[in-house]
């Protein structure tokens, strides 16, 4: 379905290609931390998006823990 959404780890990143090669899905189906280059900062709207990816996952995370 288009509006599927798979939210990945920063590192499962690497696998997103095969999954999309071998799925129906496409980039638009996936969200994932920003990784910074070595040496080079993220702004801080890279930053707060990383910061809110967090949160998010640790609230699926609680909620299997709660099942």
């Amino acid at each position: 379905n288009e509006m599927d959404c798979v939210v990945l780890d920063g590192g499962y990143t690497l696998y997103v290609s095969i999954i999309i090669n071998n799925s129906n899905l496409n980039e638009f189906n996936f969200v994932y931390p920003i990784r910074r280059d070595m040496g080079i900062n993220l702004n801080n709207i890279e930053s707060d998006y990383n910061s809110q990816f967090g949160s998010f996952r640790s609230k699926i995370k609680k909620s299997f823990a709660d099942i």
